[in-house]
């Protein structure tokens, strides 16, 4: 059963994808992503064994990445690349509504906490610190209009693969998650999600909706 604001985030998703083509395109060829990043590393008979794993997530990345902008062009959804001011780092971005979304691997689809972020997720979450902050988010406190008066909401659409992290069509996830950072006792920086939102169920609910 979802928590009071995850379901009216799960709506505004919702709302704001309109029609499935970009979540179907993307999530049906992920898997296929993976198989090719396994044969060009852990299969490949030409990389050192214990080059595998790494060149893995390498190969992983490279090709997630390029899956998602080109899912995007294919759907006619706003995409573009942007580069992090912190490295030069260039990135996708899709655009659907008042969400801009990168992505991400994770190792966990229950995970809210991150210790150490990457420069990318955390330039783009300082757009959600003023907007959203931990109080918004009580159920007694939460104000559904000011989140959906916001002209940009950055979210992370984030992959992953239980198990050994290979077989994406057994054990794998996708979901979307919405950021802020803050600082702990400690003074070191926080980076936090407000929630887990299964995307395979927002797909599911595009789907409907457009029957």
């Amino acid at each position: 059963m979802k928590v009071f604001y995850e379901k009216q985030i799960f709506e505004m998703l919702v709302e704001d994808f309109d029609n499935p083509r970009f979540l179907r395109s993307f999530s049906e060829h992920l898997s296929l992503m993976y198989e090719k990043a396994k044969n060009r590393s852990i299969d490949d008979p030409l990389t050192s064994k214990p080059s595998k794993q790494n060149s893995f997530g390498h190969n992983r990345h490279a090709l997630t990445q390029s899956l998602f902008y080109k899912s995007a062009i294919k759907t006619e959804t706003n995409a573009r690349y942007e580069r992090c001011k912190s490295n030069g780092y260039e990135y996708p971005i899709v655009t659907v509504g008042r969400f801009y979304f990168t992505l991400h691997y994770g190792s966990s689809p229950n995970k809210l906490t991150r210790r150490k972020p990457s420069l990318i997720r955390r330039q783009n979450s300082f757009i959600n610190n003023e907007l959203i902050q931990p109080k918004l988010f009580d159920k007694s406190n939460f104000d559904i209009n000011k989140l959906r008066q916001a002209d940009e909401i950055y979210a992370e659409i984030i992959h992953g693969c239980r198990g050994n992290g290979l077989n994406f069509d057994r054990y794998g996830f996708l979901k979307v998650s919405i950021p802020y950072t803050k600082e702990s006792r400690n003074e070191n920086e926080q980076f936090l999600h407000l929630v887990n939102i299964n995307l395979y169920e927002v797909l599911q609910e595009l789907i409907k909706n457009e029957s």
